[in-house]
């Protein structure tokens, strides 16, 4: 079984963090969060649970499948992205991107790549 990783640990992503922990167990879900609290706090609650400081190191570290990007609207582009270009299957946090052309592109990559591309529309 392969690993996900969930990229922002703030409150969404905290969500998923504790329902892959559940599901998976800790040891298969990797966090990404430049905010070193957060990490910390990702620490001390999960002890088998990797956590990096930049999407590029978790990518670098090369144990994930799945991503899962729960970071702020303005940034999802980029590390949708790159996650699809690494191989992951991904999912979005709504919305997708803040530029339609964006999107597309990031449609168009996952169908070149053969990944899953997914939003999450919890509302």
């Amino acid at each position: 079984m392969g690993n996900i990783a969930v990229v922002g640990a703030g409150h969404w992503g905290r969500n998923y963090i504790r329902l892959f922990a559940q599901v998976l167990g800790s040891d298969h879900v990797v966090v990404v969060d430049s905010n070193a609290s957060a990490g910390d706090k990702i620490r001390s609650q999960y002890k088998d649970m990797r956590v990096f400081e930049s999407l590029a190191l978790a990518l670098r570290h090369g144990a994930c499948t799945a991503a899962v990007i729960s970071t702020p609207a303005a940034v999802h582009f980029g590390q949708v992205r790159k996650c699809l270009e690494s191989g992951l299957d991904v999912l979005a946090e709504k919305p997708l991107t803040l530029k339609v052309k964006e999107a597309e592109s990031l449609v168009r990559l996952a169908r070149e790549k053969r990944r899953i591309l997914m939003v999450g529309h919890t509302f």
